[in-house]
């Protein structure tokens, strides 16, 4: 029996991105390399994680962004995929990318439907909330952190609907204090051990 692929889609969060420097952590520390390590034998988890990426919105200085729209070449470039776990919406209330929750979670829907057309199963990650003090300036923190919360609800809202399953990041890890937006090393651990749970349907 082959192993079951394990196709991790995300921003700087699941790249790994070290909140003190931007540097990127070491694949055994990163959450899709943690799980990997977690789930052993017979599984084989793929990251696809780039920072910068937003659910569906385009960048104005940095190209290539849109993660709806380069997600299916990503799939079939994986293909066949069996479990598809997508953390995605931290990107989209910069300032300069000034995407709406609702459309935001739009661009989600449309991963989530391409993921299903292909036969795989998704499990679909709301990023915890970015917390103040946020270091980046391309940030306004009155905006982005409850855009963060009312991503979350409406996601939760979407996937429920749909009948497939969620996990609300921030119920597990929170973002480290060194910047507001990315996760320490204890977080990535604690994040794999979460989605490992969910995706094993333990």
């Amino acid at each position: 029996m082959s192993d079951k692929v394990v196709l991790c889609f995300g921003d700087s969060n699941t790249w790994g991105a070290a909140p003190t420097d931007i540097s990127r952590f070491p694949f055994s520390t990163r959450w899709p390399g943690r799980l990997s390590s977690i789930l052993g034998s017979g599984w084989h988890v793929i990251e696809e994680g780039l920072p910068n990426r937003t659910t569906h919105f385009e960048d104005p200085l940095i190209p290539l962004r849109n993660g709806a729209e380069v997600f299916p070449m990503v799939l079939e470039t994986h293909s066949p995929v069996d479990i598809v776990v997508v953390m995605l919406g931290t990107n989209d209330p910069k300032k300069r990318v000034g995407g709406s929750v609702a459309n935001a979670v739009k661009g989600l829907q449309k991963i989530i439907q391409c993921a299903l057309e292909s036969g795989a199963k998704i499990l679909v990650v709301a990023p915890p909330p970015m917390a103040s003090p946020i270091k980046y300036d391309e940030f306004e923190e009155q905006v982005a952190i409850p855009y963060c919360r009312e991503f979350t609800a409406q996601l939760g809202r979407l996937t429920n609907g749909l009948g497939i399953p969620f996990l609300d990041a921030g119920q597990v890890v929170s973002v480290s204090s060194s910047d507001g937006v990315h996760l320490d090393e204890s977080a990535h651990d604690a994040l794999a051990q979460a989605i490992a749970v969910a995706i094993r349907g333990e």
